[in-house]
């Protein structure tokens, strides 16, 4: 969870500064000044993670994602009974067909789920029958729902899922496209710590490259909600069975998150 990585840096002697967006990274002498608007620090090393939340901070960035914003959402508490049937090794639980998924319960026995089948374009409302339909699908012991809270943010879709990792400058690195999300942003944040420290670019376990711009990427974010739609409704005429293959995703002691 969010919570346990902060208190992972508060006890490892991390500053973490919220309410603080930054404006400007500028060369200063041997190292870098980051300025928002609650004040400046100096670094001789800088990580952008914005991932899908990347702006103006850093030109190339912006474009070198592809974006979506799905919906996400969580039930009620389930009844205990069921509960211990959903999920019972508490891992995270994906699926990619047609179109990508995610699954996880907490520690209140709610199942929280990102459900692309639901999504709209940018700024537009959940369509809770879509991700009834999936729960039905997944769990069906569930039986129906009631989604408590529903949510929406920015993600990204990587081609080749993923992470990349960037050399922009000295000392200026930026990691974007987690895919997956706090799998996949944990393992890179190891990756980026290294070559902070030190580590040799060329021997990093994911290839350190340079942001390359994808062609039309902002008439592609507008056509990924309905061509996810289009496949989905295609593998449900096909579908011969209510069952669903998914991959379990062992879920790590400590959760990334995002830091705009």
């Amino acid at each position: 969870s969010v919570r346990a990585l902060a208190r992972a840096v508060d006890a490892g002697g991390g500053g973490i500064h919220p309410n603080s967006g930054v404006r400007r990274i500028e060369r200063d002498g041997d190292g870098w000044c980051v300025s928002s608007e609650r004040g400046a620090i100096r670094a001789r090393q800088v990580v952008i993670t914005q991932n899908a939340y990347a702006g103006r901070l850093w030109p190339g960035l912006r474009n070198a994602t592809l974006h979506i914003q799905p919906w996400l959402c969580a039930t009620d508490k389930l009844p205990p009974e069921i509960a211990a049937t959903v999920l019972p090794g508490n891992h995270l639980l994906g699926d990619s067909h047609p179109g990508p998924y995610f699954f996880r319960k907490d520690a209140d026995g709610r199942l929280s789920c990102a459900v692309m089948e639901g999504m709209r374009y940018f700024g537009g409302v959940p369509d809770l029958k879509q991700m009834d339909r999936v729960l039905a699908k997944v769990f069906p012991q569930i039986g129906a729902v009631e989604f408590r809270f529903t949510w929406q943010g920015l993600a990204t879709i990587q081609p080749g899922e993923l992470p990349q990792i960037a050399a922009l400058d000295e000392g200026v690195w930026a990691a974007f496209g987690f895919g997956r999300g706090v799998t996949m942003a944990n393992a890179t944040g190891a990756i980026l710590a290294g070559l902070c420290m030190g580590d040799d670019p060329d021997k990093a376990v994911l290839p350190v490259t340079s942001p390359t711009p994808i062609r039309l990427g902002g008439l592609i974010d507008r056509a990924i909600p309905a061509a996810l739609r289009i496949a989905n409704r295609r593998s449900s005429w096909r579908a011969t069975s209510g069952s669903v293959a998914a991959r379990q995703i062992p879920s790590p002691d400590h959760h990334g998150f995002d830091s705009d």
